[in-house]
């Protein structure tokens, strides 16, 4: 089983759920040794398969909206809350599909959703210059994001063919929903 090392403070209630709430008395005893790590402080523990595909989705979603946002340093924090950056986290927080075409889709709800809609709180009467730059911003964010998720993924040992494949499958699929959400929209700022 993978190793996991849990900082302290504990996994968001989604994973935590996955990985300890099977009613082994050893996972038990690994949540409660987990959940005692000070912050700062980390824990080692084994998990199931399904966590740590469940750990390698998280940190490629976390990286690419990560990257998306820090790009788009207009758009203030409070504005991604007010679009409904927590709700969405938190809808996708236990994926069952996850594919390329899955991530993807998660990917894109995020960067098309609370996302876009930050961007449009931040600038209500945006024209076709301002989407342009968010356009181009969102796209170097999701760009470094990946590329900084993939590093993390590898620095952990877990960039294996399989997953790299995965990963550029992704990478492609999100391109194409971007650029159909971007046209749609640049259409339509150009009929208002």
């Amino acid at each position: 089983m993978p190793i996991y090392t849990l900082p302290g403070g504990g996994l968001s209630p989604g994973l935590d759920r996955l990985i300890f709430d099977e009613g082994l008395p050893e996972k038990s005893r690994a949540a409660e040794r987990a959940r005692e790590a000070a912050p700062g402080e980390t824990r080692e523990l084994e998990i199931s398969a399904a966590a740590h595909k469940l750990r390698l989705e998280a940190e490629l979603i976390r990286g690419t909206f990560e990257g998306v946002e820090d790009a788009l340093f207009g758009v203030q924090d409070l504005l991604f809350e007010q679009a409904g950056r927590s709700e969405y986290l938190e809808s996708i927080e236990l994926p069952e599909d996850l594919s390329a075409s899955g991530t993807a889709q998660r990917i894109l709800g995020g960067i098309t959703g609370y996302i876009y809609r930050a961007f449009q709180l931040g600038h209500p009467d945006a024209d076709l210059a301002e989407f342009a730059r968010f356009k181009s911003n969102a796209l170097r964010g999701f760009e470094q994001g990946l590329e900084e998720a993939r590093g993390y993924i590898e620095a952990l040992g877990d960039l294996n063919e399989e997953l790299e494949e995965r990963i550029s499958e992704t990478e492609d699929l999100v391109r194409e929903g971007l650029e159909a959400f971007f046209d749609r929209e640049e259409e339509l700022l150009k009929s208002a």
